[in-house]
């Protein structure tokens, strides 16, 4: 007896990809602020020799809210909000051995 599965294959996000954030990085939290649920976080980082440590891409999704790609560089600043919403609700993070070091490093 052969149980026989149809896999669709997914080549693209469902929601399509999502612009990168920066200027409108206040859009963004008013959109993650009105989604509900946990945060799914993953940061980018660039390490090596030529590199630091810190995010250079941030994604965020939130149920309702869809998912934000966010570059911090030249806005770090203005990440404030970003951060006491972040605080509001549970974090789901992938490769958090790895991200954690980047969120440090953005202190």
């Amino acid at each position: 007896m052969s149980d026989s599965v149809d896999i669709q294959p997914l080549d693209v996000p469902s929601e399509g990809i999502p612009e990168l954030t920066n200027l409108d990085i206040d859009d963004a939290v008013s959109a993650l602020a009105a989604g509900r649920g946990p945060f799914a976080i993953d940061t980018e980082r660039a390490m090596g020799i030529r590199y630091s440590g810190r995010a250079y891409v941030v994604q965020i999704r939130r149920e309702g809210a869809g998912t934000f790609l966010i570059d911090p560089a030249g806005i770090e600043n203005r990440l404030g909000p970003l951060a006491e919403l972040l605080a509001t609700d549970v974090w789901i993070l992938h490769a958090a051995d790895q991200d954690l070091p980047s969120h440090a490093s953005a202190r």
